[in-house]
């Protein structure tokens, strides 16, 4: 059987958010029923998951573990009912970080919700897939679409920040136009079929969808494409220095880079490599469609925005200056507010 399968059988569990919902929910299941003895979590497992145990062990230090998870993962050890104490264990933890964990406060918390293109592609697939869901009753329908549209029109920092609010409709509008634009929705606002795949990989925004411009594009097709002067090597060395642009990239500080001994211990290539010139052109492509997208939305936001008597004035020295007008910039969507709609730019194509 499988290795996850057999150390079931043995009383051990694994629990993180890369397995699967059904394996995850049997680990649950048996600890909770006393069949496993032993859980090796991440911190999933800190979050509204009822799984109370005798001893917690912190395996190692991380620069996310912060006074939130300790507060979190640490509540678990002791089970009401059963054990008097319950015991947290530091293994492999700097002493100084063990006693900031256990007396700092746990800060408050805010909601922040980010309007992102990958967001607003997850809630119009959402408004789209709930009414064809199977059972989906027109209360449900409804529920959804009025979660959606609070969600939009009060989203969480409407309290701190209202004078963002006449922007947001702009933002959102502008946002559609975009995704339209890259081919993740329709002209008529359907999500495509590579709207999926773009909210598989919400979290890594904006990567997900220069990789949805990489494939409509084809140069990830031409990339694979292997010759008598081309091997499967070369195909694979520029896949990864491809990917690792994409998802896995960390910004360190130029005198690493450039550290020799750094550079000699490393198993493998601190800094990356030049992209491949078919996938420069496509991302050199998207990010100049993503640039104009944004510099309308901010001169349509602007031109929005009620004249201020100091707006044309700097801030020190109080010098004013001539302000010129503001450009007249449209979308698909501008019908929405009675103006004339344009086609725009097409993407990567």
């Amino acid at each position: 059987g499988h290795p996850l399968i057999q150390i079931l059988r043995r009383g051990i569990g694994v629990h993180h958010s890369g397995l699967q919902n059904k394996y995850r929910m049997a680990v649950e299941m048996l600890f909770r029923c006393g069949f496993l003895r032993l859980v090796v979590a991440t911190e999933t497992l800190a979050y509204g998951i009822n799984m109370p145990c005798r001893s917690v062990v912190f395996a190692g230090d991380h620069v996310s573990l912060n006074s939130i998870q300790y507060q979190q993962m640490s509540g678990r050890a002791g089970r009401r009912g059963l054990d008097v104490l319950g015991h947290v264990i530091f293994l492999d933890v700097p002493q100084h970080k063990m006693h900031r964990l256990v007396v700092a406060p746990v800060p408050s918390l805010q909601g922040h919700f980010p309007l992102s293109a990958s967001s607003l592609l997850r809630l119009i697939s959402l408004l789209t897939a709930v009414p064809r869901a199977r059972g989906a009753s027109p209360e449900v329908v409804r529920l959804v679409k009025g979660a959606v549209c609070r969600a939009l029109r009060q989203p969480l920092f409407a309290n701190d920040h209202p004078s963002f609010l006449p922007v947001l409709p702009i933002q959102i509008r502008y946002m559609t136009d975009f995704l339209v634009c890259i081919g993740v929705l329709s002209p008529s606002g359907e999500p495509t079929g590579l709207a999926t795949l773009a909210d598989h990989f919400h979290a890594s925004e904006p990567s997900n969808l220069v990789f949805l411009a990489l494939l409509r594009s084809g140069a990830l097709h031409t990339l694979c494409v292997q010759s008598d002067e081309r091997k499967w090597e070369a195909v694979a060395s520029d896949l990864l220095v491809t990917f690792s642009f994409l998802f896995a990239r960390h910004r360190i500080h130029p005198d690493r880079a450039t550290d020799e001994a750094i550079l000699k211990s490393a198993r493998g290539k601190v800094v990356l490599p030049a992209l491949p010139s078919a996938v420069a052109d496509v991302v050199k492509k998207y990010n100049g469609l993503a640039l104009r997208v944004a510099s309308a939305l901010a001169s349509s936001a602007a031109a929005s925005l009620p004249p201020q008597a100091d707006t044309h004035a700097l801030p020190l020295s109080g010098r004013g200056y001539a302000a010129a007008a503001a450009p007249r910039v449209e979308s698909i969507f501008a019908g929405m507010s009675g103006g004339a709609p344009s086609q725009p730019e097409s993407g990567p194509a």
